[in-house]
């Protein structure tokens, strides 16, 4: 997986931030401009990695397996080296975040899973388009499968982890951000390898697969 990253130069991220509320006007740009960033999880096939918006706050790095922070200048310098940035939701709410906090405008490719999915189900339903969650299409993609850093309990909403770490759970939070990293990662590995996107229908429950050029 990390050899895959490093020799297509590609990067995983996901960023954190609990100020990102339900009641945010503007849609997507309210929240990226009242919202404030915490973190970013992200892995360039070197090993997981994280930027910490805030240099003076301490978190945990222990519980994912990270001795220290990047500074801000390898944060941008490892997004700027990169020749494709994967996400999910990467385009609309993770990159600009990430920008906005920066002041800094990052013209590296992007490849966003979650509208990749929408255009597949779109070819696939014809009228009307499935926002497919990531587990979701991780599970379509490579299914359940035992492995390192496989966590099914690290899975939680948005919502769930801006309570915990409003509650000081701020090692739950960092597990599942890097949680999120890994499906991503396997998921859009998956995909590269097979030239396809798969998703389950949702009426029937079968598995569609839709030609992908990654």
């Amino acid at each position: 997986m990390a050899n895959w990253l490093e020799e297509n130069k590609y990067l995983v991220l996901k960023a954190f931030s609990d100020s990102v509320n339900a009641d945010m006007s503007g849609g997507w740009r309210g929240i990226i401009e009242e919202g404030d960033l915490d973190f970013v999880i992200y892995d360039d096939g070197g090993g997981i990695k994280i930027f910490i918006a805030n240099e003076t706050m301490s978190l945990p790095l222990d519980s994912i397996g990270i001795e220290g922070g990047t500074s801000k200048t390898d944060f941008i310098e490892a997004l700027e080296a990169a020749e494709l940035i994967i996400g999910y939701d990467v385009a609309k709410f993770d990159l600009p975040l990430i920008e906005h906090f920066l002041e800094v405008k990052i013209d590296t490719l992007t490849k966003d899973l979650l509208s990749d999915c929408i255009e597949a189900t779109e070819k696939h339903y014809v009228s009307k388009t499935e926002r497919i969650p990531l587990e979701t299409l991780y599970k379509a993609n490579k299914g359940w499968r035992k492995h390192i850093n496989f966590r099914p309990q690290y899975l939680t909403t948005l919502y769930s982890r801006i309570r915990d770490w409003r509650r000081g759970g701020t090692r739950s939070v960092l597990r599942s951000v890097k949680f999120d990293v890994f499906l991503i990662t396997e998921t859009a590995q998956s995909i590269y390898q097979k030239n396809q996107i798969t998703f389950p229908d949702k009426e029937t429950g079968k598995s569609i697969s839709i030609p992908h050029k990654f």
